[in-house]
C-alpha cells in the first residue's frame, strides 16, 4: 500500500504498469478478491513481463472467483500455463476499440478511494 493518506496499491519501485492495470489490481484489492499481503514483487514482476490480453483475462478471471486469492503469483503462474494451452487466443480488446468505451470511475474521499468500472 503505498498512499499514505488513503489505501491505494502502488506497485514496488521498478515497475512501471499501465494506469489500468493498477486500476484494475486496486479494484480487486477494495472488493476483496484479492488481499493486499499477497500482492508480493513476483506477482508486480509476472503481470509487467507477460502479454497484455493475459493480464486482462487474468485479472477478470480473479474478479470472478468464488474465494479470495491468496497466492496471487502462484496462481497467475498456473494460469499462465494454462493460457498457453489454449487453441485459440482470446480476442483483443483492441477489436473492440471504437465500438465499446470504458470508463474508469475513481471516486475519492478523505479516508478511502473506490475504483469502479
Amino acid at each position: 500500500m503505498g498512499n499514505k493518506l488513503v489505501p491505494v496499491v502502488d506497485p514496488p519501485s521498478g515497475f512501471d504498469l499501465p494506469f489500468e492495470i493498477l486500476f484494475k489490481v486496486n479494484a480487486l484489492v477494495q472488493n476483496a478478491c484479492v488481499p493486499g499481503p499477497a500482492l508480493v514483487p513476483k506477482f508486480y514482476e509476472l503481470v509487467a513481463t507477460h502479454e497484455r490480453n493475459f493480464i486482462d483475462e487474468a485479472l477478470a478471471k480473479l474478479r470472478c472467483l468464488n474465494e479470495c486469492c491468496y497466492t496471487l503469483a502462484s496462481w497467475l503462474k498456473q494460469e499462465y500455463t494454462d493460457w498457453g494451452k489454449k487453441t485459440q487466443p482470446p480476442r483483443s480488446k483492441e477489436s473492440l476499440e471504437g465500438v465499446v468505451v470504458y470508463i474508469h470511475q475513481v471516486k475519492v474521499t478523505p479516508t478511502r478511494v473506490y475504483f469502479c468500472g
